[in-house]
């Protein structure tokens, strides 16, 4: 362990013993403060405070339930104090604790829909070869679902959730059309990957070309051919798009344990990476995940995967729970 990292954690634990201070005497103003002296002693002392704020927030106020819990009984008069003064540990994984417990409301109750709908779907670090009836095959990729639609006069599918990777079988009477997001995606016999994530939509074309457009020509939302060797990332809220070229042999490369990234949104990029990290991860600041990352990344250790992509930012990975990673600023 370095000496900064020594550092930064002898800062981190005083940042969560002024927070639980705080939250324990909200009406004190010796612990504002405190707190306001401990924040001015230098810039990494502000921004380490800043971290602990996020991941408190991000956990749903749990300091604030637990001390609640303790306090709220009527013959709580006597062990009153004692019970404001929680440990670090506590306000770590008992914020984890509820943020686990929301990620896992989160993820069931739109697993369960997903189960219903799809017809094939995938967990995490699990990916799946699909033939279909025309001939086309589907990569599915971690955490995804696909439904399926092939017919004699239909050839279509939708990722419900995740990534795929489409190769598929020339056809120029019956295009094949991928629905994602209210977009779809269509070719005669191209070879494309197609992702959401962090709310965007990503594809790249290794062979062929594809049509992106809206689902209904009412949508105000552009369209683009997207030709082998070049990639395409939409974001359906605003209607931007940004392009740009890739090596065909480098789409995709997920299926080989491999993730490219080219000037991407960081954000989008850990969503990916978490497809292979069990658990709820979380950026706990807006503007990290919106910082541009390009590099190869190791799927099979998705942990150092996550550390390479913030490191650039001089940001951490912090693993409080086989459940949750948080991503904090520098």
């Amino acid at each position: 362990m370095t000496e900064k990292s020594v550092h930064d954690d002898k800062l981190l634990e005083e940042a969560i013993d002024l927070l639980i201070r705080w939250q324990s005497e909200p009406l004190n103003p010796d612990a504002q403060v405190s707190i306001a002296r401990w924040r001015a002693r230098s810039a990494r002392h502000q921004a380490v405070w800043a971290d602990v704020v996020d991941i408190h927030q991000l956990s749903g106020q749990a300091v604030l339930a637990r001390r609640g819990e303790i306090t709220t009984s009527k013959t709580a008069c006597r062990t009153a104090h004692a019970g404001r003064r929680l440990s670090r540990r506590q306000v770590i994984f008992g914020g984890g604790a509820v943020l686990a417990a929301v990620s896992v409301g989160a993820i069931i109750a739109p697993d369960l829909l997903l189960r219903t709908r799809a017809d094939y779907l995938t967990a995490t670090a699990q990916t799946r070869r699909i033939p279909l009836s025309d001939g086309s095959v589907v990569s599915l990729g971690p955490d995804s679902a696909l439904r399926a639609h092939i017919s004699s006069d239909e050839r279509r599918v939708e990722l419900l959730a995740g990534m795929a990777f489409f190769e598929v079988v020339n056809n120029a009477v019956l295009p094949f059309r991928a629905v994602v997001k209210g977009m779809v995606v269509t070719s005669v016999g191209a070879a494309f990957d197609l992702s959401s994530d962090a709310g965007l939509l990503s594809m790249a074309v290794g062979r062929g070309q594809a049509d992106i457009s809206p689902v209904s020509d009412r949508d105000a939302q552009p369209r683009a051919t997207v030709s082998a060797g070049e990639w395409l990332t939409l974001d359906p809220a605003s209607g931007r798009v940004e392009r740009g070229h890739c090596d065909p042999q480098q789409v995709a490369a997920w299926r080989e344990g491999m993730l490219v990234a080219d000037r991407e949104i960081l954000s989008a990029v850990v969503a990916r990476i978490g497809r292979w990290q069990p658990g709820h991860i979380t950026i706990a600041s807006h503007h990290l995940g919106a910082q541009r990352i390009s590099g190869i990344y190791t799927l099979s250790d998705p942990m150092s995967a996550l550390r390479a992509v913030v490191q650039p930012y001089g940001s951490k990975v912090r693993q409080f729970s086989p459940l949750l990673t948080i991503i904090t600023a520098a």
